[in-house]
């Protein structure tokens, strides 16, 4: 087969996941010039643009470089039906359609700069004779610094130049230090979860060199950094909303925990299949939704936003909803058959 399917684009493992942290951060910046997040649309969507391109971009090469590892282990590949034409002319286009979205950045060379070493760590993670993926603790960089460093201090730097705003160098620093730990995070339990098939594939990342013990004890000290970095942040930013949906996300992981016999965890899930990543969903959805809330009682055209937001991202959103509702149905069912 010769065609090229949609499929090859993986946008279900980083658009809901990856996008809405690192909009959080942008969000908050807004907020911390003391600016109305609806007069930086464009500038968001431009930054969204940009980021989809290099999220394709690293989908696409990770696959073309995972065919022969993948079929070791048995495990499907998007890129093996498609024909190495087409490979090398989808890795070219998209390497032009990020030099654009660069250029298109010019003179803002700061921003030029994150951005493009956003493509650079991921380009080092994925092609040889780099494979930093096959290096262990070089690959645990080269992801969190490409997913979650760079386009987090990416997005700051964008938005400050747009509003002639200096950028504020403790903030920029906290951003990336938190950035970097969450990052860290998610790499590990992506390795993890890949390790039966990096062990068939005779693949060595950090996950297949270090027991479970080991790897846990990393995550668990990654998580604890990541924790204070994130108060500290939350300090810096000053808004009431953020502190208020983080009780809001622990009640709903207890109410998950309880009711839905769901684990929490720091990184490796258990033998229970139902498990939740500590803040995974704290990023993704409450800690946005706070932000722009904020924003919205703020300056009323921000509401706009946060319908915007939740129209692109609405997924978690409704899982959470969902969950709540579950919980307060289950109370209010329980009353009734107490009372009747």
């Amino acid at each position: 087969m010769n065609t090229i399917n949609f499929n090859i684009l993986r946008a279900k493992d980083w658009w809901e996941h990856k996008f809405p942290p690192i909009l959080a951060i942008g969000y908050a910046n807004i907020l911390m010039m003391d600016k109305n997040i609806s007069s930086f649309i464009p500038n968001l969507l431009e930054i969204i643009v940009a980021l989809v391109v290099g999220a394709i971009y690293v989908s696409i090469i990770n696959d073309i470089t995972d065919i022969d590892d993948d079929a070791a282990c048995g495990k499907t590949n998007r890129m093996t039906n498609v024909s190495m034409t087409n490979r090398k002319l989808l890795v070219i286009a998209f390497l032009l359609l990020g030099a654009i979205a660069m250029c298109y950045y010019y003179p803002d060379i700061l921003s030029m700069s994150l951005y493009a070493l956003s493509w650079i760590a991921f380009s080092f993670y994925s092609i040889p004779p780099f494979r930093f993926k096959k290096r262990k603790l070089l690959g645990l960089c080269a992801d969190a610094f490409g997913s979650s460093l760079f386009p987090s201090l990416f997005i700051i730097a964008r938005l400050c130049f747009v509003a002639k705003a200096p950028i504020p160098i403790i903030w920029f620093i906290v951003v990336g230090i938190w950035s970097l730990l969450f990052g860290l995070r998610g790499i590990l339990w992506h390795q993890y979860n890949d390790r039966k098939n990096d062990f068939k594939s005779g693949i060595h990342t950090l996950a297949t060199e270090l027991s479970k013990e080991q790897l846990n004890l990393i995550g668990i000290s990654t998580l604890i950094l990541e924790i204070l970095v994130l108060i500290f942040l939350l300090l810096i930013l000053n808004h009431l909303l953020p502190f208020v949906f983080l009780g809001l996300y622990l009640l709903l992981l207890l109410i998950r925990n309880k009711r839905f016999d769901t684990s929490i965890i720091a990184v490796f899930p258990n033998d229970n299949n139902k498990y939740h990543i500590l803040l995974k969903e704290y990023y993704q959805v409450f800690f946005p939704l706070s932000l722009l809330i904020t924003a919205g009682l703020q300056y009323q055209m921000d509401w706009i936003c946060l319908a915007g937001h939740w129209v692109l991202f609405p997924k978690n959103i409704y899982f959470m909803l969902r969950d709540y509702f579950r919980f307060f149905e289950s109370i209010i069912r329980k009353n009734y058959t107490h009372h009747s």
